[in-house]
C-alpha cells in the first residue's frame, strides 16, 4: 500500500511539474512573438497592454521585458516601477542568450526567451510562475495516500486474522471478499493516474464508498477536472496568440510596405523624368530621320527600352500598393502569356545551362489552352518571369520545371514547380517581404515582393508550398470574370495639327525644350517656363489654347498653377503631365477643371491624340 501511495505521488508531481513548464515555454515564447514590433519601436503601451493582459493568467508571479543589456523596459505595471533595473543577476545572463532558458528555484519557475528581428537580437521576455499551488496539490494527495496506507494496514491485519481462523468455506469466501473489496479499489487508482501522467484527463474514478478512499477518489476527480480546464485555458491561450500574431505580422508587412512605397514614389518620379528624356529624343530624331534605317532601329531600341524601364518603374511603385485598381486591362490567355515567358527565359534554360553541362527537363503537358483573364499583360508576364528566373536559381545542377493550369469555379490556376532544393518553413513565411533575399550579395529581395504586389492588384492570390529537399510549387489564382466595359481598345486616331498657342510648365528644362521642340515642329506657338510663379504670372497676361503642367516643383506647385487657371474667364485646355504615380488627390477634392493626365515617359502620338481630343470637343 505504501509503494502505490508512494508511485502515484510522484507520477502526479513529475505531471504536474511537466504541464507547468510546458504552459510556461508556451506563454513565454508567445510572449516574445507578440512583443517584437512594440519593442522593435520602444511602443510603451502597447508592451504594457500585451503584459497586463498576461499577468491576469493564474500563477504568475512576474512578467519583465527587457533590453538586450538585461535592463527592464517593462514589469507590466502602469507606473514601471522597475524600469532600466537588472531584475538579478540571471539577467546578466538571460539578456546575452539567442535562446531559451528554463530554471527552477524553491518555489518558483522561471522561463525566458529572446525577442528577435530576424537575426538581431533587441532583448526578451522573462516570466516567473510560482510552483506553491501545484506543490500543495501535491501534498494534500500525498498526505491523503498516506493516511489510507496507514489505516489500510490495520484492516489488512484485521483480514489476516479472520482469514486464519475462518477454517470453513464461510471464512475463505469472506476473505476473499474483503481481500478484492481492499486491493481492486487501489489497483483502479493506481490505473487512472496512470493515465492522467500519460494526458488522458477523460476519465473519472467511480465513488463507491464514503471512507478514505472515497475521499481520495473525489479528491483525485476535482484534481483531474483542474487540470482538464487548465489545459482548455492553456489551448485557448496558444489559439489567441496566435491569432494576434497574425495581426501582427499582417500590421508589420502593412508599414513595411508603406514605407517602401513613400521611398520607391519618389525614385519613381525622377527615374522617369529621366526617361522621358532619352524617350523624347529618340522620338525627335526618329522624326527627323524617317528615312535612315539604321538610325530608325537603333532609336526603336532605345523607345522599346524606356518603355520597359517605365513599366518596371511604375511597377516598382504599385508593387506597396494593396488595391486592385490596375491600368491598362486587357483580356489574355494566360497560358499564351505563360508560353512567352517560358521563351523569354529561353537562354537560362537552356542555351546557357547547356553550354555549362546543365539540363533542365521543362513539362508543359498539363497547360490548358483556354483559360482568358483580365490583366495587364506586361505585369502577367513580368510575374512569370520572375517565378521561372526563381525556380531555376533553385537548381543551380539542373532539374525539372513542371507547368500546370486549369478552371476551377470562375477562378484560373497556374502552377509552376521546381524540384530543386525547397525552402525550410522560416522563408516561406517571409517569402514576398520586400528585401527578404536568400541569395546574397547579389539578390535584392524584390522580385517576389513585386509579384506578390502585381497578383494582389490584379484581385487573385498566390501561395507557395515547398520542402527541403524536394522543391517549390508557386500557385497562382485569378479571377476569371471580364468586366468589358474595364477592356482597353486600342484605336488609330487621324493626327491632326493645329494652330495652337501652347504653354508649357515644367522644371526640368530638357524636358521643355523636347516639348517645346515638338509643337514648335507642327507649327504651334509655344512659350516655356520652368516654375510654377513664372506660369501663374504669364497667364494673368496672355491667352494660351493648351497648357501642359507638371505638378511637382520647386516653391510653387503644379496645383497651384491649375488653381490659377480654373480662376480664368478663358479657361484653356488642360494637360497634367507627370512622372509621380500616385492618384492626384487635390484635383478630385477640388473640383479642379483638367482636360486629360498623361504618364512620363510618355509617347508623342499618344499625347497628340490626347490633345486633338480635347481641341475637338469645343467644336
Amino acid at each position: 500500500m505504501h509503494e502505490v501511495s508512494q508511485k502515484s505521488s510522484e507520477i502526479m508531481e513529475d505531471y504536474l511539474l511537466e504541464q507547468f513548464k510546458e504552459r510556461g515555454v508556451i506563454l513565454t515564447q508567445n510572449l516574445a512573438d507578440n512583443l517584437i514590433n512594440p519593442v522593435y519601436k520602444y511602443d510603451m503601451e502597447t508592451i504594457y497592454e500585451i503584459t497586463h493582459a498576461a499577468k491576469k493568467q493564474k500563477d504568475i508571479k512576474y512578467i519583465y521585458v527587457y533590453d538586450k543589456t538585461g535592463k527592464i523596459i517593462h514589469d507590466g505595471t502602469k507606473d514601471i516601477s522597475l524600469f532600466n533595473k537588472n531584475f538579478d543577476e540571471i539577467s546578466k545572463t538571460t539578456a546575452r542568450s539567442k535562446s531559451l532558458l528554463i530554471q527552477f528555484t524553491a518555489d518558483m519557475l522561471d522561463v525566458s526567451t529572446p525577442i528577435m528581428l530576424y537575426d538581431e537580437l533587441l532583448g526578451g521576455v522573462r516570466i516567473g510562475l510560482s510552483l506553491s499551488g501545484m506543490r500543495s496539490n501535491v501534498s494534500n494527495m500525498t498526505r491523503q495516500l498516506g493516511n489510507i496506507s496507514d489505516k489500510w494496514k490495520k484492516r489488512n491485519l484485521y483480514a489476516i486474522i479472520i482469514t486464519a481462523l475462518g477454517l470453513s468455506v464461510f471464512g475463505f469466501v469472506l476473505a476473499w471478499l474483503l481481500g478484492y473489496s481492499l486491493i481492486h479499489p487501489l489497483i483502479k487508482l493506481s490505473k487512472a493516474v496512470e493515465r492522467v501522467a500519460k494526458g488522458d484527463l477523460s476519465g473519472k474514478i467511480e465513488v463507491k464508498s464514503r471512507d478514505e478512499l472515497g475521499d481520495l477518489a473525489i479528491s483525485f476527480n476535482k484534481m483531474t477536472e483542474n487540470l482538464k480546464k487548465t489545459t482548455v485555458s492553456r489551448n485557448d491561450l496558444i489559439n489567441e496568440m496566435k491569432m494576434r500574431e497574425k495581426m501582427e505580422e499582417a500590421l508589420l508587412q502593412s508599414e513595411k510596405l508603406k514605407s517602401i512605397g513613400t521611398i520607391t514614389a519618389g525614385i519613381s518620379h525622377e527615374y522617369n523624368n529621366i526617361l522621358t528624356i532619352i524617350s523624347g529624343t529618340a522620338q525627335l530624331m526618329e522624326m527627323d530621320h524617317k528615312n535612315d534605317k539604321k538610325l530608325a532601329e537603333s532609336l526603336g531600341t532605345i523607345k522599346r527600352a524606356t518603355d520597359d524601364g517605365a513599366e518596371i518603374s511604375r511597377m516598382m511603385y504599385r508593387f506597396t500598393k494593396v488595391d486592385k485598381g490596375v491600368s491598362s486591362l486587357e483580356v489574355h490567355q494566360a497560358t499564351d502569356l505563360l508560353k512567352q515567358a517560358i521563351d523569354f527565359t529561353m537562354p537560362r534554360w537552356k542555351s546557357m545551362a547547356q553550354a555549362n553541362g546543365i539540363n533542365y527537363h521543362l513539362d508543359q503537358e498539363d497547360m490548358k489552352d483556354a483559360i482568358s483573364i483580365l490583366c495587364n499583360p506586361t505585369e502577367i508576364r513580368e510575374v512569370f518571369i520572375n517565378i521561372i528566373n526563381n525556380a531555376l536559381d533553385a537548381m543551380p545542377e539542373g532539374g525539372r520545371l513542371s507547368f500546370r493550369s486549369w478552371n476551377k469555379e470562375n477562378a484560373a490556376f497556374i502552377s509552376i514547380s521546381d524540384s530543386g532544393k525547397g525552402m525550410v518553413e522560416e522563408v516561406q513565411r517571409n517569402i514576398f517581404d520586400p528585401f527578404f533575399t536568400t541569395k546574397r550579395p547579389e539578390g535584392t529581395g524584390l522580385g517576389l515582393s513585386i509579384v506578390y504586389g502585381i497578383i494582389t492588384r490584379h484581385g487573385g492570390k498566390i501561395e507557395v508550398e515547398s520542402n527541403v529537399g524536394t522543391g517549390s510549387t508557386f500557385t497562382l489564382l485569378f479571377p476569371v470574370t471580364v468586366n468589358k466595359e474595364t477592356s482597353i481598345k486600342r484605336q488609330e486616331q487621324e493626327i491632326i495639327n493645329k494652330d495652337l498657342h501652347v504653354l508649357i510648365v515644367d522644371d526640368e528644362e530638357p524636358i521643355s525644350r523636347i516639348l517645346d521642340k515638338f509643337f514648335s515642329r507642327n507649327g504651334n506657338k509655344v512659350k516655356v517656363v520652368n516654375n510654377g510663379a513664372d506660369a501663374i504670372e504669364l497667364v494673368n497676361r496672355e491667352d494660351f489654347n493648351l497648357v501642359l503642367c507638371d505638378i511637382a516643383m520647386p516653391d510653387v506647385f503644379g496645383y497651384d498653377v491649375i488653381k490659377e487657371l480654373n480662376r480664368l474667364k478663358k479657361i484653356p485646355k488642360i494637360g497634367i503631365i507627370t512622372g509621380w504615380e500616385e492618384k492626384l488627390k487635390p484635383i478630385d477634392e477640388e473640383g479642379l477643371k483638367v482636360d486629360f493626365i498623361i504618364k512620363k515617359p510618355f509617347d508623342f502620338s499618344i499625347l497628340e491624340k490626347k490633345i486633338n481630343a480635347v481641341i475637338d470637343s469645343r467644336k
